[in-house]
């Protein structure tokens, strides 16, 4: 079967005349299994429960779920959260391995007595604003990225949402 081409086929054209459309839009096929609907992106806000198996580490070593990039906390069998990730370091790797859901948003948890910190071993692996767990003549500058992390930072550095790996977009 051949379509044919909507941009002379006169009844589209009217339809877009009366609608005042004087630009051709864009489609993006929407996929439930890796695309974020609107009700989950505003969870997200807040923190979603997802299964630990849902959860990627992208290649520059952040962490996703479906199209957006996301901290993630394990909170099965622990009383507290005392801290959140953003990588696939060591602590997140051995912590993730032995639960069956996390909780994955993309604003900082805070508990009723104090902010829940980020995990230095996260900013290690990412390596960022140049942060070294690691050596100790760097400890100073260390804690001082530790100190003025802000979360809205590390999302203007890693864009949340979307992730974009690969557009099918059509013209109508």
């Amino acid at each position: 079967m051949k379509f044919p081409d909507f941009l002379e086929f006169e009844p589209f054209n009217q339809i877009r005349q009366t609608m005042g459309a004087t630009k051709l839009g864009a489609f993006e096929f929407f996929d439930a299994k890796v695309q974020l609907s609107a009700y989950e992106r505003m969870a997200l806000q807040k923190g979603l429960v997802i299964a630990a198996s849902e959860l990627r580490v992208l290649p520059d070593k952040t962490l996703a779920w479906k199209n957006a990039r996301v901290i993630a906390m394990a909170v099965e069998g622990q009383p507290t959260v005392t801290q959140y990730h953003l990588a696939g370091c060591e602590i997140f790797d051995e912590i993730a391995g032995g639960v069956t859901s996390l909780t994955v948003a993309t604003d900082a948890p805070h508990t009723s007595d104090s902010v829940v910190q980020v995990c230095e071993q996260c900013l290690h692996t990412l390596n960022y604003s140049g942060f070294d767990a690691v050596r100790a003549r760097h400890q100073r500058y260390a804690q001082h990225v530790l100190q003025t992390f802000k979360l809205s930072e590390y999302f203007k550095a890693y864009p949340s949402y979307p992730i974009t790996e690969k557009k099918t977009s059509l013209l109508f």
